[in-house]
């Protein structure tokens, strides 16, 4: 059996593959996937400001991708440049989720005309992008893009379960809305772990917002308050749930469970040693 390949809807389409560019916006300070979602209009201005280095010429065209919460590339338009210009002074736009685009040397803006080509696999196309994610722009005839999944229509994953669950502190800002109402649901005991050291932290979740009104703490400034975190300088950390909460069980309850895994874990730190313990009690 042939691989089904995002190549190959493109040649059906009519396309050559030297004049397809392929584009994964994978920038977590523009939230481009939310962008996309909500504001579509915002996004396709937010996409026609882009670095020299990633301009498109005019005549060729753009597939676009996003990065979604559960790091699915999922394929959201193609679009036909009609060339490009450099950024004037003045030049500025922002979006509501906070990205300020401004004149600056670097820069140009593109002039991207939305396509009725493969729309009907907006929001519905998943491909495998493979091992080379910092190439966020490629020629399409390249590399091979294998489809993984065409789904029936837009719709975002459901949640995995809390055994499932894997997260980083940069995806909290960009999650499912079903996601986020589970989460501040549910309360109980939560592992980090950074992906750079491997030091491991064990922390509860007891407050009515549960485990998201928790991590929202650590999505402000990666440490949530942690002291030792701090004078470690982590940032990058993953969140698994290790265990939940029942209805019944009281602050004291979680907290004794809190105490269990940290002995379990023996991810208390002794004296103020922060190699792979950022427990301080």
């Amino acid at each position: 059996m042939s691989l089904l390949t995002f190549q190959v809807l493109l040649s059906i389409a009519g396309l050559e593959l030297s004049r397809v560019r392929l584009y994964r916006h994978q920038e977590r300070t523009a939230n481009t996937y939310k962008l996309w979602r909500d504001h579509p209009i915002d996004f396709e201005t937010y996409q026609s400001h882009q670095n020299r280095r990633r301009r498109i010429d005019a005549g060729v065209y753009l597939a676009s991708f996003v990065v979604t919460p559960s790091a699915e590339t999922l394929f959201v338009g193609l679009y036909l440049s009609h060339g490009w210009r450099p950024t004037r002074s003045g030049d500025r736009f922002s979006a509501p989720t906070g990205w300020i685009g401004e004149h600056t040397e670097d820069n140009v803006i593109h002039q991207l005309e939305p396509q009725q080509i493969l729309s009907e696999f907006s929001g519905r196309l998943v491909i495998d992008w493979g091992l080379g994610t910092r190439a966020v722009l490629q020629h399409a005839g390249r590399k091979i893009k294998p489809v993984i999944e065409i789904r029936r229509q837009f719709k975002e994953p459901g949640f995995p379960g809390f055994g499932g669950l894997s997260l980083k502190f940069a995806d909290l800002e960009n999650l499912y809305p079903t996601w986020v109402s589970i989460l501040n649901s549910t309360r109980g005991i939560y592992l980090l772990i950074c992906n750079r050291t491997g030091a491991q932290y064990v922390g509860s979740a007891t407050g009515d917002n549960g485990f998201w009104g928790r991590w929202q703490q650590y999505a402000k400034d990666g440490r949530g308050g942690n002291v030792l975190m701090k004078q470690a300088g982590h940032m990058d950390f993953s969140i698994s749930v290790l265990e939940t909460a029942r209805s019944v069980d009281s602050q004291e309850d979680i907290l004794s469970r809190e105490i269990l895994w940290k002995n379990k874990l023996g991810t208390r730190a002794k004296s103020d040693s922060i190699e792979f313990r950022l427990n301080r009690n």
